[in-house]
């Protein structure tokens, strides 16, 4: 963040907040608050991996170089979604209000993917100390629309069961009774 561009004074990392699926529903209140306040906001996403399948180069066309840049998105997977919100204070100082929220993708049913994982990527997560344990055992699941829609006509049409739950459902499996 250029301090210059956003004021002569910027109170980075006044607090961060680790955002995962047993405190979501606690903070979302705070973070929709502080959101409708910011003046910036700022997006930072860490993935599972960055490199394209083929070789990127400065002359080819910005079509070309952005259908590469595009599959290395869609190839790797999410780990944390970074969102910085930023409050003016005064006339040039601001605070900021970085959230992290670890993802996980979805390990039930039809929605079970693997995960590709670049080496380099890691290591640089790791290196500036993202809770890979976190990422994995309290990452919010999350689906794009249409798999949402999906999901929701699996659920409707396996079984109309009262007293069988949405995982199993979802990945067809039999309640079982203790």
């Amino acid at each position: 963040i250029n301090a210059e561009y956003m004021g002569n004074i910027v109170d980075l990392f006044l607090y961060e907040m680790d955002v995962v699926k047993d405190n979501a529903h606690e903070i979302y209140p705070e973070f929709e608050r502080l959101l409708k306040l910011a003046e910036v906001v700022t997006l930072d996403l860490e993935l599972t991996g960055i490199k394209p399948d083929k070789e990127l180069s400065t002359l080819e066309p910005p079509f070309e170089r952005y259908s590469k840049l595009r599959y290395a998105a869609n190839r790797y997977q999410i780990i944390q979604v970074g969102i910085g919100l930023f409050i003016k204070n005064g006339e040039d100082s601001y605070s900021s209000y970085p959230f992290n929220f670890y993802v996980f993708p979805p390990a039930f049913g039809s929605l079970t993917k693997d995960i590709l994982v670049e080496p380099d990527a890691i290591q640089f997560n790791a290196r500036f100390k993202l809770d890979f344990g976190k990422w994995i055992a309290e990452g919010i699941s999350y689906t794009n629309h249409k798999q949402y829609l999906e999901l929701k006509e699996e659920y409707l049409n396996i079984n109309d069961s009262p007293q069988q739950g949405i995982e199993e459902k979802v990945a067809g499996k039999p309640k079982l009774e203790p």
